[in-house]
């Protein structure tokens, strides 16, 4: 019975959750640093960053991974680092969300 209450229990957790959690599009379109290159999502599109760019809250980030945050101060971008549009810093160490990234960017190159 215990088992049973706890099955019932992790299947309405992954129906109300995970589907809130994996349809929020702020964590999709961003710059990320990727093997020591920066590279903005846009929309679905993957593009390498050439120039500098300018997130929505005024945050810079430049080609070489170096980013000026709204405030001024400043960091450097590690390969697996993203910030999303709004300027919200996220570090992706999880190996298992960056290997399905990668997997749906490579399906998006090999689609061009």
């Amino acid at each position: 019975m215990k088992r049973f209450i706890a099955f019932l229990a992790f299947l309405a957790f992954n129906f109300t959750y995970l589907p809130v959690q994996a349809g929020d599009g702020d964590h999709k379109d961003g710059v990320k640093m990727k093997d020591g290159k920066v590279w903005m999502m846009k929309d679905g599109k993957k593009t390498e960053v050439k120039q500098e760019v300018t997130l929505n809250d005024g945050t810079k980030v430049n080609p070489n991974g170096t980013v000026i945050m709204a405030d001024g101060s400043s960091k450097m971008m590690q390969n697996g680092d993203m910030i999303s549009m709004d300027g919200k810093w996220h570090n992706r160490k999880m190996l298992k969300d960056e290997k399905k990234e990668d997997k749906a960017m490579n399906k998006q190159e090999n689609m061009k």
